[in-house]
């Protein structure tokens, strides 16, 4: 009995240590169902997981094909530095009212909050995270600019003075991105590649766990800072000195060494005078910023000595758009852009003023609906630019000469004639025609009235206004039997076709009509009539039709009876009309049930399935079948 006790005390003993050792491999090793061996970022995946530093989902799932949100990426990103837990509370506590405001949820809170701490991020971009109330997808370049600084390295960014990437897109990138995406490209975070960067792209979770795993390692080789909580904090250097608040506009700025001289005039135009250095705290919209963010034109409160040196800066942007055109632009560092606009002054006269600004690093440029660089802008270019704090931040801007090829969809007079025109990517434009515009249609001389809609255009445009067409038109055919017949200053034909088609053409001044053969006029077709047609673009130019019954059908509803006129009439919902039908002695009526029944006993309310023939636009049933009674 106590040789069986201690038998089964080693077998007892044995699956302890076997539950251990495989109960620990479970918590930290997470196995993925949809993430097999082979695929090309199994490793980074399985690594970063056991880190703790992504996770997946309660399905046991990664989806490495899904997309990382901003804000994921970010809280990712902050997973890098191992901070202990009474550090993270530090942290949430010192940036709560601000992570409150932003609506940043709960188990969020400390990877935004280590984030800005790190200054990965600033308060203003984690703003911009939760836009339209949810965050948006990180794109390639923002995750390698996040890491840039995470790994330390955005000095040896700003020090690049030349960039040489091999991706052909780089020039959509500010120079400040692309150095920083160099760098990731020279720490192996990212592969180096001869084709596209495409840096407005989602980041997908695969690839993030890669960056992830590139960016650890270098971390923990280069022994990368992860723990600044131990740092002294620098003591107030105006503490005991006397000092008086300024309110106002930033009116003029003089750089020099490490300082900044700083004019401000307030509302009652008195200037101060002052100088900024870095001993200066500076605030730009509740950011912490540096000197060369102190520019013209931010409203500000300034605290000062009585040195009239700046305790602190607290700046308000500014912003204003314009619209104009394009006077001159300068491509160096920074680049420049002058824009001349038109004023209104007091009398209702227009000026014009020309006015220039530094283009931002991060400036948006779009050229003709598309994104853009500035090397792509042209002096003449229409142009409207948002601009803050005397940087222009988004461009959208339009060719001073353009050349569309589209389809006309109309032409409206204005009082002057505007066409319409959709290009093969569906992108819809208005443009003015000039009046004195050289227009062609098949090689011959016309004016703007001679044109169709669904003919097919090449168009020269200065300035939004067309100055040259050239239209070809559209030939095709189609053939089925009359609806209706409108005859106008602009004649009409719809026709019923053979797919069960309504379409509605117009109709020639000089359309060649021809009916049993023999030639005839827009008067001589009758409702009923099958036509073949020959079109170009929208408008008839050939009908041959034929004088015969057409067989039809008719779906709808009995809304009238006249037994002893045999009429009825139906509402036929799929054409949004009431129409007449005849009923003769020779017309057969179905039950619902399937069986023969009389004319007497249809209901007005009954819906009706109708199969007979039209006839110079009478329609006489053949049969009746009543689908559903009222």
């Amino acid at each position: 009995m106590k040789i069986m006790r201690e038998k089964l005390g080693k077998i007892f003993s044995l699956l302890i240590v076997i539950l251990f050792v495989f109960g620990t491999t479970s918590v930290y090793a997470q196995s993925f169902t949809d993430v097999k061996d082979s695929h090309w970022a199994s490793d980074y995946i399985e690594k970063m997981s056991k880190k703790g530093i992504i996770t997946g989902y309660s399905d046991a799932t990664f989806r490495p094909n899904g997309n990382v949100t901003k804000e994921a990426a970010v809280i990712m990103i902050s997973r890098l530095f191992d901070l202990d837990d009474d550090t993270k509370k530090d942290l949430v506590e010192k940036y709560q009212a601000f992570l409150d405001d932003v609506n940043v949820a709960s188990w969020a809170e400390s990877g935004i909050a280590i984030a800005l701490e790190k200054d990965i991020v600033t308060k203003s971009i984690v703003r911009d995270f939760y836009k339209n109330g949810s965050s948006l997808n990180a794109r390639r370049d923002e995750v390698c600019v996040y890491l840039t600084r995470a790994m330390g390295l955005e000095d040896e960014a700003k020090e690049k003075v030349i960039v040489n990437l091999d991706f052909i897109d780089s020039d959509l990138m500010p120079i400040s991105v692309r150095a920083c995406v160099q760098v990731m490209v020279e720490k192996g975070v990212i592969a180096e590649t001869n084709g596209k960067f495409n840096p407005k792209n989602s980041v997908t979770r695969a690839a993030m766990a890669k960056m992830l795993s590139v960016s650890y390692e270098y971390m923990e080789d280069n022994d990368v800072v992860v723990d600044n909580s131990d740092e002294e904090v620098e003591e107030n250097p105006f503490e005991d000195q006397d000092t008086f608040n300024v309110e106002g506009k930033i009116k003029d700025t003089l750089p020099a060494q490490d300082e900044l001289y700083m004019t401000v005039i307030d509302e009652d135009d008195e200037k101060t005078t002052c100088v900024v250095n870095s001993k200066t705290d500076i605030t730009l919209d509740g950011d912490d910023v540096d000197l060369e963010d102190i520019v013209e034109g931010l409203d500000v409160e300034v605290e000062l000595t009585e040195e009239l040196e700046a305790v602190e800066v607290i700046a308000t942007s500014v912003t204003a758009e314009y619209s104009g055109k394009i006077e001159s632009i300068s491509s160096g560092s920074p680049s420049k852009l002058e824009i001349e606009y038109e004023v209104e002054d007091e009398d209702g006269d227009t000026d014009t003023e020309e006015e220039t600004f530094y283009i931002d690093e991060d400036c948006d440029i779009e050229l003709d609906n598309e994104n853009s660089h500035i090397s792509k802008l042209d002096k003449g270019d229409i142009v409207e630019i948002d601009v803050k704090n005397n940087k222009i931040v988004e461009i959208k801007a339009e060719s001073k000469n353009r050349n569309i090829d589209g389809e006309l969809k109309d032409i409206k007079f204005d009082p002057k004639p505007i066409i319409v025109i959709e290009d093969e990517d569906e992108n819809t434009y208005e443009f003015e025609v000039d009046d004195h515009a050289d227009i062609e249609r098949n090689n011959d001389d016309v004016e703007i009235t001679d044109l169709r809609v669904g003919d097919e255009l090449d168009i020269e445009v200065e300035y939004k206004v067309v100055e040259e067409i050239e239209a070809e038109t559209v030939e095709k055919e189609d053939e089925g039997s009359i609806k209706s017949i409108l005859i106008s200053e602009e004649p009409k034909l719809t026709i019923k076709n053979e797919d069960d088609d309504i379409e509605t053409y117009y109709i020639s001044n000089d359309v060649d009509i021809e009916l049993g053969r023999r030639t005839s006029t827009l008067y001589d077709l009758r409702l009923g009539y099958y036509v073949e047609l020959e079109i170009e673009s929208s408008e008839i130019v050939k009908i041959d039709a034929i004088e015969r019954q057409t067989n039809d059908d008719r779906s709808g509803v009995v809304k009238y009876i006249n037994r002893d006129a045999e009429v009825i009439s139906i509402k036929v919902p799929r054409e949004n009309e009431t129409i007449r039908i005849d009923v003769t002695d020779d017309t057969n009526f179905i039950d619902t049930d399937g069986d023969k029944t009389r004319f007497r006993t249809l209901d007005e309310g009954d819906e009706v399935l109708v199969i007979g023939t039209s006839d110079g636009g009478i329609y006489t049933a053949k049969t009746i079948i009543i689908t559903q009674r009222y």
